[in-house]
């Protein structure tokens, strides 16, 4: 489950729409606001009506498919892990400016490691409402995602 403040306006998150002969059935959606009500409750915006932060919104993973959805790039190499870096040059160009590096972690988990002005900063990250955020915080800009 998210916690209402690790989100954003403009973060990506999956609805559940229900349960059908396939299975569970879920949408990409990007929020579109979200506020905090005087006793506390959370809700987001989504097409012009308020939903309760607790319904039916989970994270989405992040994976191969949804890192080239966020514009980085993949690169083979043999010094890696499982021999896949994913890169995204954020601002600047060189070592000057901020990539962000997701190679396959342990337990084929991802990590994102952050080069930063010469830099580097491991983060854990599974999610893409976290990729965004961390993106948003380091470059004050909304990372670009074709979903």
């Amino acid at each position: 489950m998210i916690q209402a403040d690790d989100l954003r306006p403009l973060n990506w998150v999956k609805i559940f729409l229900g349960i059908d002969d396939n299975g569970a059935e879920y949408r990409n959606i990007k929020i579109n606001g979200i506020m905090q009500d005087l006793v506390g409750e959370w809700y987001y915006l989504l097409s012009n009506t308020w939903h309760h932060i607790s319904q039916n919104i989970e994270p989405i993973p992040l994976n191969e498919e949804i890192l080239l959805k966020c514009g980085f790039e993949k690169y083979i190499k043999k010094s890696n892990i499982d021999g896949i870096e994913m890169r995204l040059q954020a601002d600047g160009n060189g070592n000057d400016g901020t990539y962000f590096l997701s190679c396959g972690g342990f337990n084929g988990g991802l990590y994102v490691l952050v080069l930063c002005k010469g830099n580097y900063i491991c983060n854990n990250i599974e999610y893409l409402h976290e990729l965004q955020n961390l993106y948003y915080s380091l470059t004050k800009t909304e990372l670009q995602i074709a979903l």
